[in-house]
């Protein structure tokens, strides 16, 4: 038995309608939590970037085209920018229904932050600092290359590896009835 859902994907027409869908429904959904996390209203907002509240409001609701250029004023103005990672069609419904995270379309390729210039090899015996992006994680590398008496080698890699996630890029908001404080606050 096929869902509602694969019958209008099945379609080509469909499928690119979900997309935009799924796409809008992102951004929408960025934007409120940018709002709701300044603290800002909508009638401040509207202030900052000089528009009238109906305007900010018709934005909020997702009526009309919403165009990468208001998305971004309106990140802006509340403090925040937004991040858009590649992923393959139909990957954001198949990790929801897997119960997974959403899996980029590509393998990060790794950045590497040197203590040398970019194009400077790592003199031997000189210890360097890498910052490799794994996705949701980055590996932290510090190594020294120990030399041996022939410029051809053998060398020897010494050092230390860490890894560490990154900062969600969709903070979680703890409702006010989950918030438990870390240690009982003594009352005057």
């Amino acid at each position: 038995m096929t869902t509602l859902y694969d019958r209008i994907a099945g379609s080509i027409d469909g499928a690119r309608r979900l997309a935009v869908s799924r796409l809008k429904h992102e951004a929408l959904r960025s934007l409120h939590i940018a709002l709701e996390t300044s603290g800002i209203s909508q009638n401040e907002l509207a202030k900052r970037l000089h528009v009238r509240k109906s305007a900010v409001s018709q934005t909020l609701r997702g009526d009309g085209n919403l165009r990468v250029k208001t998305i971004a004023e309106y990140l802006h103005a509340l403090g925040f920018e937004l991040d858009i990672r590649l992923v393959r069609a139909g990957e954001p419904r198949k990790a929801i229904t897997e119960g997974r995270d959403v899996r980029p379309a590509f393998s990060p390729a790794p950045v590497d932050q040197h203590l040398e210039q970019p194009g400077e090899a790592t003199p031997v015996g000189a210890a360097s600092l890498h910052a490799v992006d794994m996705g949701s994680d980055l590996m932290l590398l510090e190594m020294t290359i120990q030399g041996a008496s022939n410029p051809a080698g053998p060398f020897r890699f010494e050092g230390s590896a860490l890894m560490v996630s990154k900062p969600s890029a969709r903070p979680r908001h703890t409702p006010p009835s989950e918030f438990k404080p870390l240690r009982p606050l003594a009352m005057k």
